[in-house]
């Protein structure tokens, strides 16, 4: 089908879509501002020149800040904010004291308020050192009940809030239908549509209850239906506006409709509704009009703000000029541009106004819904939040084992070798297989926690990481039993078993041991590369209480309760 046929069919996909997901035929979308708020931003806006209002859309990173790095951070985002008007910056990767530290600096220096966001998907301690962090998008996808999504997300805002943070850049709202794709895949829940939206829902609706905090459901048009990423290159949605409509339209049309103040726009083309490439291939959604004006607005009916991917990412800064990525991206449709450079896009936005190429018309408009997003959470008559209490944090570390919990899924039990009966004295070896680099973030994974609780059961325990398969093979009949365990996160690139990943599996050595258990923390795929592993047992993320939860289910001291939500074609179904 054609777009032109695709917009004619308009009110028969509608329709369809939304007596999908059981939503109602009139969409909550975005509630009104009180009178007297839009009056302040109108005068707001009257008093502002182009510079201010470019500004407004400027959101630069504070990265990697600690105590002793916090004062040359604030230095410089205040210099900003005084150069160039920032109105928005985006934390990642500081400690609690740093970031209570900045978030209360930024809040005294502008008349108008400073937005902060950070990526808080799965907690505030995603970004921030010491906070909560719960299982994983697909954990809880697994576990099957979005109350405890609506709790994370409750979570979220109180200590975020409580942290100077007023805007939170999830839930992830893709779909993960590659196996392959490293952007996306454990951060999302789930491969169908409908799980997705109930959980993404949920999720918004416990961030944005009491109107504190504002989610973002990223990343439109969507992630998880290809291999490639848009930290290498801008991904390709490629499916055709049925399929598309089928699939990732359902999940968009519910986030819109549960009244998600954000989206963010990724690095990821849509032909069917841009398919205009040039010698540089598709356009990214954040530098096309025809997707983020055309059809996340006028069709599918988002009223509210956008905000891009990082702007660094080579989806979209390996498209367009340094000069030119800020003043285009926001012609496209863009509100906020993440990971902005002000030094560079400042200027080249007032050229590109000088010039005619964006039009101060737009330049409102964008900045207008930056200030209706801080009226929304609540900067023009902030207080503080209270710090967050013993008792809650309690009920947080609750839910998160909960969900972890009821997230365990046996994938396969050749040989009825799962539960494994040990007893306090047995010796175990347990092996972790994992990449060292390319990791978001940096962080090379291990799961400690497993070898305490094995320990604390009374179990002698050795640990390896990627250990080398003659060494493996001639140690491995003086244990009881072998957890080989694959904590594979989501990374740069590629999310293929390598190096010495593979080389511990050389020698087939567990088919010469009686007890040798496979588990996946993280990429449930893997299976697909190890097809002749006997057994295989998923978390899908490897949090703390995750790895509590997969020693009780190897030992039997709890059932696997989790429902599968994806599928690996020839090996296991969705189930949610």
């Amino acid at each position: 089908m054609t777009l032109k046929g695709f917009l004619h069919n308009r009110p028969r996909w509608h329709k369809s879509l939304l007596a999908g997901l059981g939503c109602s035929m009139v969409s909550r979308m975005l509630e009104t501002l009180a009178p007297e708020t839009t009056k302040r931003i109108d005068t707001l806006l009257a008093g502002m020149s182009v510079k201010d209002k470019i500004g407004q859309l400027l959101c630069p990173v504070a990265w990697d800040y600690d105590e002793v790095a916090c004062d040359k951070l604030i230095d410089r985002t205040l210099r900003r904010v005084e150069q160039y008007g920032v109105g928005c910056v985006f934390l990642a990767g500081g400690s609690e004291e740093a970031t209570v530290k900045l978030t209360s600096r930024l809040s005294q220096v502008s008349e108008v308020p400073i937005i902060v966001c950070a990526d808080m998907e799965n907690g505030a301690g995603g970004p921030v050192a010491g906070r909560m962090v719960f299982p994983a998008g697909m954990a809880c996808g697994a576990a099957n009940d979005p109350a405890h999504v609506e709790t994370i997300g409750r979570a979220v805002a109180r200590e975020g809030r409580a942290l100077g943070v007023h805007w939170t850049l999830g839930p992830v709202s893709d779909l993960c239908l590659c196996p392959a794709n490293p952007m996306t895949f454990t951060r999302t829940y789930g491969s169908r549509p409908e799980h997705v939206g109930r959980m993404a829902t949920a999720y918004i609706g416990g961030v944005q209850r009491g109107g504190r905090m504002s989610a973002t459901a990223k990343h439109f048009p969507g992630d998880g239906a290809e291999e490639r990423e848009p930290h290498i290159c801008a991904a390709v949605n490629a499916l055709s506006p049925d399929e598309w409509m089928d699939t990732y339209g359902r999940v968009w049309r519910a986030v819109i409709d549960a009244g998600v103040m954000t989206i963010m726009v990724g690095h990821i083309a849509l032909p069917f509704v841009d398919g205009e490439a040039d010698t540089m291939g598709l356009p990214p959604a954040t530098l096309s009009r025809k997707i983020q004006v055309d059809f996340l607005r006028d069709e599918l009916g988002f009223e509210g703000l956008t905000i891009c991917d990082a702007a660094s990412m080579p989806g979209i800064a390996g498209y367009t000029d340094p000069v030119e990525r800020c003043w285009r991206n926001v012609a496209a449709g863009t509100d906020v541009h993440l990971f902005a450079e002000p030094e560079t896009d400042s200027d080249g936005a007032l050229a590109a106004v000088r010039d005619g190429k964006l039009t101060e018309e737009r330049l409102t408009e964008a900045a207008r819904r930056v200030l209706e997003l801080k009226a929304r959470v609540g900067l023009f008559s902030d207080a503080p939040e209270a710090e967050t209490t013993p008792e809650e944090r309690t009920d947080w570390q609750n839910t998160a084992q909960t969900i972890a919990d009821n997230s365990i899924v046996v994938a396969r039990n050749v040989g009825g070798r799962l539960p494994v009966m040990l007893g306090a004295g047995a010796k175990v070896l347990t092996v972790t297989l994992l990449h060292t680099e390319g990791l978001r973030h940096g962080h090379v994974p291990d799961i400690p926690v497993v070898d305490e609780e094995l320990r604390r059961r009374g179990i002698s325990v050795r640990h390896e990481v990627n250990l080398f398969r003659d060494e493996l093979r001639a140690i491995q009949g003086d244990y009881d039993a072998v957890f080989l365990n694959l904590c594979v996160r989501p990374r740069y690139g590629t999310t293929r078993m390598y190096g010495d990943m593979v080389m511990t599996l050389w020698k087939g050595y567990w088919r010469e041991h009686p007890c040798v258990i496979f588990s996946s923390f993280g990429d449930p795929f893997k299976l697909q590369e190890i097809p002749y592993a006997p057994n295989w047992v998923m978390s899908f993320d490897d949090s703390e209480p995750s790895q509590r939860a997969m020693v009780k289910v190897w030992l039997g001291e709890m059932a696997a309760k989790g429902r599968c939500p994806v599928s690996l074609p020839g090996y296991f179904d969705a189930e949610v």
